[in-house]
């Protein structure tokens, strides 16, 4: 369940990287700076960059295994990437 999570949070940072890249909006250093600048230049609200900053967090807890990922955070992450239907499918 959490690789599937993680995958997702993936390609929503993919994404990200692209847009700012084809915008050439800047060159964030970490995953969090890219939403700031897509949020900075409209591309999404602050309630979505306060989503994604929150789903990179979960992220990183799952990719360096800084703990064991709970069901409750596992279950958080599908909830808040829902909030992104350009990564869903039918």
């Amino acid at each position: 369940m959490a690789m599937e999570r993680f995958q997702a949070s993936n390609t929503l940072i993919d994404l990200a990287q692209y847009i700012v890249a084809k915008k050439k909006l800047g060159f964030p250093s970490t995953y969090r700076e890219l939403f700031e600048l897509l949020e900075s230049e409209g591309y999404i609200s602050e309630d979505e960059l306060r989503t994604s900053k929150r789903l990179v967090f979960l992220r990183n807890l799952i990719a360096h295994e800084y703990y064991r990922i709970s069901e409750s955070e596992l279950l958080e992450m599908v909830n808040l990437l829902e909030k992104f239907p350009i990564l869903l499918t039918e």
